[in-house]
């Protein structure tokens, strides 16, 4: 919620959830913008595997983001 806010504020309109991407690499991270529809994407490039990520249902996991066009896309599709 604070970052939907920090959005908002900084772009003068109401920025939906729904239109929030949080890229994060923790099951914190993934789970945190749930309460206001934002979607997560995982990248495993902390203490947590791909498997572990992918356990918590994020739109899209990946073991690192050095793929751009690949991590673009699940952007646009999440």
């Amino acid at each position: 919620p604070i970052a939907r806010e920090r959005a908002s504020a900084l772009l003068g309109y109401d920025v939906p959830g729904e239109r929030l991407i949080i890229i994060g690499d923790t099951p914190a991270d993934v789970h945190c913008g749930r309460g206001v529809g934002a979607r997560a994407i995982a990248v495993a490039t902390g203490g947590f595997t791909v498997e572990e990520l992918a356990a918590h249902e994020p739109a899209a996991t990946f073991a690192d983001p050095t793929d751009t066009a690949r991590v673009l896309q699940a952007i646009r599709d999440a």
